[in-house]
């Protein structure tokens, strides 16, 4: 990387990258920009900027001016285990928001049950009747990735505008575990 412009505003995140491949040959990475973790258990104080429960801040990338496809990574998560799969047998969204919001209470008490058993729901209180209350507890962690060929000997301008807070992107490990941040790279 040669150049990062890092700009925040009340609404908006952008950050412009300039990068160069210093090599004779072509750099392909997978690069991941991580969007803020959402902590569940704490939603009634979490105001997303979109409903849109896979792309909550209207994430977009931009090469050489030019928008550019990627694809969203999310998992949801309790602790340090992904408990993805678990959600997704009961058919419950990782990020319950807009279309997709739940009402825990809705939701059969046998499910219940499993849910809370599994740490994925976790008592908040009692009703007017005392039957137990649950909020969920995981943490949806989501990331966006893309594909990106470096060309030899030319520089190359990453923007990626952001509704709300986001992180710096972290190049993946390839299949051979390679990466950008583990091995020298011709890229600057």
């Amino acid at each position: 990387m040669e150049s990062e412009d890092l700009r925040i505003s009340l609404d908006r995140v952008t950050v412009r990258y300039q990068f160069a491949n210093t090599s004779g040959k072509p750099v392909t990475l997978t690069v991941a920009f991580p969007l803020p973790d959402i902590d569940l258990s704490d939603a009634d104080n979490v105001a997303l900027p979109s409903t849109d429960p896979v792309n909550f801040v209207d994430f977009e990338t931009k090469i050489d001016g030019v928008p550019a496809e990627f694809r969203i990574d999310q998992r949801a998560m309790v602790g340090d285990k992904d408990v993805s799969a678990q959600l997704n047998q009961f058919k419950l969204p990782l990020l319950p928001i807009g279309s997709r919001e739940i009402r825990v209470a809705d939701l059969p008490e046998a499910t219940r049950t499993k849910l809370a058993d599994q740490g994925l729901l976790m008592p908040v209180r009692t009703d007017d009747r005392g039957r137990q209350q649950y909020a969920v507890a995981w943490v949806a962690k989501t990331s966006a990735l893309r594909q990106q060929t470096f060309p030899p000997e030319r520089g190359v301008i990453v923007e990626q505008p952001v509704t709300g807070r986001a992180l710096a992107p972290a190049p993946i490990p390839s299949c051979d575990g390679s990466s950008a941040t583990t091995n020298p790279s011709p890229l600057k």
